[in-house]
């Protein structure tokens, strides 16, 4: 999204009609260059009024054309070779390349107009900082993307500016490739919405070392491939109005539809429709009036009466049969041909036909259904697995197969469709989900994203959204707006007793990144700690979650024993995208979890599905939190841990306001909009760091989240987190562990066995030792006046440490000697 200054500087500039000082040559030159040949021109057309003709000519590169200020110019944003007899047509078919892309109807955001039917898209929207643009009217704009280079080919041109349009990034019944859009000087000669105001062409920003491959501008707007995205508009297309594999059910049923193809002129009366019997002209008396019933879930195929004695034993099937239609039809639900060999063509069918009920996207690979919860205000994410897809498809959908005759009926579905379709890993017709998000977030580059249900631009399904005027107030916000929100979110942990000034700021900054977790690639852990029981250490654990979405998601898992088990479990959270995890109650240091580190510094993470052989990969932007008694962390969660401690006080703690957690959750949009309050007032002071240690590894949140608290003055919650890195206490002892056997080899190889011996030796400092092996985790102990310590684990650790080192000495690798590793130890002078 585009950094929040750049759009300010642009707002400013159409606003006072500040313009760039430039020609509508010198722009042409700026974008195409001057060496255009015979079969690549750019046209041209200037019009003096509204009803002149749309009339192109070939814009000269090397002469200077005439454009009036006072009309209305254009340019095509394609090349176009001349015609037969060297005219030429602004058709598609004389298009022979492009080397910038434009986008039309980007609007400020306080121009928009809800009753406009005109396209308004935000220009916040924009996921990349635009080459150029122009101001066509009152709040209205052109953006445009130079190119590093020239495309050629129309086919990818169309097809980007298709998914352009359906994406929302430019007006949806514009042209592709032959486009015509306005240049800087000219007139725009439609009536302005504003009275009086002045509608001349303006360029607003033009920077020309914005130029972009394409393949950059593709990955950031999120434009799949030609190949994939070309059978996916032409499926799409075909799909919606039918295909060989696919026949949408119109909104009427198809027996409505042939009933009003052939005359029958049905009109909907209470239950059913009213419409003239096929067989009218046999009535008599009576009229020639009969009911149709739709189908429901007692009458599959629906109903057929007639008050006509001489209809009175005709069914539905004597009306199908008079419509031509079989009993497929009747059910009332989409129909999907299995024919073998057209898998690609049956997935977009199936795409087609789910999306009219279910929420569905693809999700790293895996095609998921955001479904509302049980409980109020939830959503869970549901990947499809072959009986999830028989069920939902059925509600839809018919699969037909032929019979022995031939004839296309509904019968027992083969299991291969239903697999191809779960397996299959390029529905190009699907929207990558990046996960659920329950309020409104701010993106890293500042843009604040208000919205709800799914949006293309951030790949995000959003369930909740906070009213234009909390929204307003928030774009708005100044540190005095930042300071009664801090003092607010301070009042909902004013009865914590907390060790320290730094662990209130460490709290804050949990609650700042419960919000903007879904947004943040990656983000630290944090460590609820207590010295005692009945601190609080669960309930400030289950008050920060709160913060991350309703509180039916709060929920608190304890720790398993085993990494096997915990690898399990986490991945098994992950799959459905909570917005947090809460470990509760810890009873050990965390230290042999292998998963735990990975999850929280990288944005993926993959594992097996429980009950399946199938790898799937999950995104890891969840809220992650723990809480224990006297414990620490160690290895490479010690960076990636913010610590909180509580004091347990004089007893346990007992809390004044027993409703908090409800009252939270009451709340929680007004306490979200206070979040961003104080991240978007900082962003809005512009504030100039001077420099200072950073959150390496968490960038975005050190900047969404611990920033704005510096900015506000309170204590550096990470300066626990910087302290434990220095002084990492399997740091520490890994140094004196390598200073030792300095000490023990002088530099000489040695193995685990040898190690060991000469620790065995060293019967003084043995306690010593021992304390040493627990703290880099391996099990120790003395027994029988010997020390004994787990070789395997011991020879593990070596392994992983090569090519570490501390102070002056490192731990190198000295080959392989009968099957034993050989290690070294080397002094830097």
């Amino acid at each position: 999204m585009l950094d929040r200054k750049w759009i300010k500087k642009v707002e400013t500039n159409i606003i006072n009609h500040k313009a760039i000082e430039i020609t509508n040559d010198e722009f042409l030159k700026g974008i195409f260059g001057c060496d255009l040949d015979k079969m690549h021109n750019v046209l041209i057309c200037t019009r003096s009024n509204e009803s002149s003709n749309w009339l192109s000519r070939a814009w000269n590169p090397k002469k200077e054309n005439k454009f009036s200020r006072d009309h209305a110019n254009y340019f095509t944003v394609s090349t176009f070779k001349p015609t037969e007899n060297g005219s030429f047509k602004r058709e598609l078919g004389y298009v022979t390349g492009t080397c910038c892309i434009v986008l039309d109807d980007l609007t400020l955001s306080d121009h928009i107009d809800p009753d406009d039917e005109k396209a308004q898209i935000p220009i916040e929207k924009l996921p990349l900082t635009p080459t150029w643009v122009i101001r066509t009217s009152e709040g209205n704009t052109q953006v445009g993307y130079k190119l590093s280079s020239f495309i050629e080919n129309r086919d990818l041109i169309d097809h980007i500016y298709e998914q352009f349009k359906a994406n929302k990034f430019t007006d949806p019944q514009g042209a592709n490739s032959n486009k015509l859009m306005r240049l800087p000087i000219g007139f725009n000669f439609k009536k302005p919405k504003i009275k009086n105001s002045d509608n001349h062409c303006l360029l607003v920003y033009w920077n020309l070392k914005n130029t972009y491959q394409l393949d950059e501008i593709m990955k950031t707007f999120r434009i799949p491939e030609l190949t994939e995205k070309s059978s996916n508009s032409q499926s799409e297309k075909s799909t919606s109005k039918g295909s060989k594999c696919y026949k949408p059910c119109p909104p009427e049923g198809f027996v409505i539809q042939k009933a009003i193809k052939l005359g029958l002129n049905p009109q909907w009366k209470g239950d059913g429709y009213e419409l003239t019997c096929p067989w009218a002209n046999e009535h008599t008396k009576n009229g020639d009036k009969a009911k149709y019933y739709p189908p429901n879930k007692e009458w599959l195929l629906g109903g057929f009466s007639c008050k006509h004695n001489h209809c009175k034993d005709k069914s539905i099937y004597d009306l199908l049969k008079f419509l031509g239609l079989s009993v497929e039809h009747a059910r009332g639900r989409d129909l999907i041909k299995d024919i073998n060999q057209e898998t690609h063509e049956l997935n977009e069918a199936i795409t087609t036909s789910l999306k009219k009920t279910e929420s569905i996207y693809k999700y790293n690979d895996k095609v998921v259904c955001v479904k509302p919860g049980k409980e109020k205000e939830t959503f869970n994410l549901q990947i499809l697995d072959k009986s999830t897809l028989k069920d939902m498809l059925s509600k839809c959908a018919l699969i037909l197969s032929k019979d022995a005759k031939g004839e296309w009926r509904a019968k027992k579905v083969r299991d291969l469709l239903y697999s191809d379709y779960v397996n299959c890993k390029n529905h190009s017709s699907l929207d990558e989900l990046a996960g659920i998000v329950h309020h409104p977030v701010i993106l890293p580059n500042g843009q604040l994203i208000n919205t709800k249900g799914y949006d293309s631009a951030t790949g995000f399904y959003f369930t909740k959204a906070l009213s234009p005027h909390d929204i307003r107030k928030i774009e708005s916000a100044t540190e005095e707006d930042a300071q009664k929100s801090l003092r607010v979110l301070l009042s909902k942990l004013q009865e914590f007793r907390f060790c320290s000034e730094e662990d209130r700021s460490a709290a804050l900054f949990a609650i700042l990144t419960a919000v903007e977790r879904p947004i943040l690639d990656t983000a630290t852990m944090f460590l609820v700690l207590a010295n005692g029981f009945g601190a609080g250490k669960t309930y400030l654990s289950k008050v920060i979650c709160a913060f991350t979405g309703p509180r039916a998601y709060v929920r608190v898992l304890t720790i398993p024993n085993t990494k096997e088990e915990f690898d399990k479990l986490i991945f098994s959270k992950l799959l459905t995208c909570p917005p947090c995890i809460c470990f509760d109650n810890a009873i050990k240091d965390l230290r042999s979890y292998d998963a735990l580190p990975s999850i929280i510094t990288a944005p993926k993470y993959e594992g097996r599905i429980l009950g399946s052989n199938q790898v799937a990969a999950v995104n890891t932007n969840t809220f992650m939190i723990v809480n224990g008694n006297k414990i620490n962390v160690y290895r490479d969660l010690v960076r990636r841990t913010i610590k909180i401690n509580l004091d347990k006080g004089t007893g346990s703690q007992t809390f004044k306001n027993p409703n908090l957690l409800e009252s939270i959750e009451k709340e929680r949009g007004q306490l979200t909009a206070h979040v961003l309050t104080i991240i978007k007032a900082y962003l809005n002071a512009n504030v100039h760091r001077n420099g200072g240690r950073n959150l390496s590894s968490f960038l975005d949140q050190d900047n969404l989240c611990r920033q704005p608290l510096l900015w506000l003055g309170l204590t550096d919650p990470a300066t626990r987190c910087f302290i434990d890195q220095d002084n990492d206490p399997e740091k520490v002892a890994f140094a004196e562990i390598l200073k030792e056997l300095w000490i023990f080899f002088k530099g000489n190889s040695f193995n685990t066995a040898d190690l060991l011996s000469k620790v065995r030796q060293d019967i003084k400092r043995r306690s010593e030792w021992i304390s040493l092996f627990h703290t880099i985790g391996i099990d120790c102990c003395e027994e029988g006046n010997k020390l004994e310590l787990n070789t395997s684990m011991l020879g593990s650790y070596m392994s992983r440490q090569i090519g570490d080192h501390e102070n002056e000495f490192t731990l190198t690798d000295n080959g392989m000697k009968r099957g034993q590793r050989l290690y070294r130890i080397t002094k830097t002078e």
